[in-house]
């Protein structure tokens, strides 16, 4: 529990200090509200845009940060550090979603209160939170690897950059093609996208669920194997 604390208080600091993770955190909340009084959208009509900028929140405001950080330690060798510290790969994957987990509550309930939807009316809210943390921790835990598996800040942002660009546009492009839908039903968002297309008939018992959980599993485990290498 030490360990964890002791990464949370690392995480915060780092957040603090770089003022470009700061500013990704915040652009989704400045285009959402943008949107919202530029259009004159409220109620059912915000959905597309929660949609589209939820995406873009766990993309580029929770997803990128935790990769820019994660590949930090490693270039500076502050990774080696921690674990040599005694941190375990448990304490350091906790300790890394705590900050997102926090920002992804912060995204999924004040976007919502932007667009004046009823998303978070107690029919929808059940499924609402589930689906969203299960989508943004998966999307965490893949820039986690994506960032210990880079040598460098730099190589880490190339490899995460196709990333971005599938969690971006994943949720838009589905609708184009029937072999792009299918590629969203089996991906790490597909609950994602079948939530926001049927909002109403919605269930977490489904097999869209049981992706997303297969896929944290493996994502989770990948982790523990990508941490014990750098070990």
């Amino acid at each position: 529990m030490t360990n964890i604390w002791t990464l949370f208080w690392l995480r915060t600091k780092q957040y603090l200090a770089n003022k470009e993770l700061l500013i990704q955190i915040l652009l989704p909340y400045g285009f959402v509200t943008l949107y919202s009084k530029l259009m004159n959208i409220k109620g059912q009509d915000g959905l597309p845009l929660l949609f589209m900028f939820i995406a873009m929140s766990f993309s580029i405001g929770i997803g990128i940060p935790i990769a820019t950080i994660v590949s930090k330690e490693k270039e500076e060798n502050n990774l080696k550090s921690l674990f040599l510290a005694g941190v375990s790969h448990i304490e350091y994957i906790i300790g890394s979603i705590i900050y997102p987990f926090l920002l992804t509550l912060m995204t999924i309930f004040i976007l919502p209160l932007i667009t004046q939807t009823n998303i978070l009316e107690i029919t929808h809210l059940g499924a609402y939170l589930g689906v969203m943390l299960l989508t943004s921790i998966n999307i965490v835990l893949l820039n986690s690897a994506i960032a210990m598996l880079a040598d460098t800040q730099a190589k880490a942002k190339v490899y995460g950059f196709p990333i971005m660009f599938l969690i971006m546009m994943l949720p838009i492009l589905s609708h184009t093609s029937d072999y792009i839908e299918l590629v969203g039903k089996y991906s790490f968002m597909g609950s994602y996208i079948h939530f926001f297309n049927n909002i109403e008939t919605f269930h977490l018992i489904s097999t869209d669920i049981l992706s997303v959980i297969v896929w944290l599993v493996g994502l989770i485990i990948l982790n523990a194997i990508i941490f014990n290498h750098n070990h």
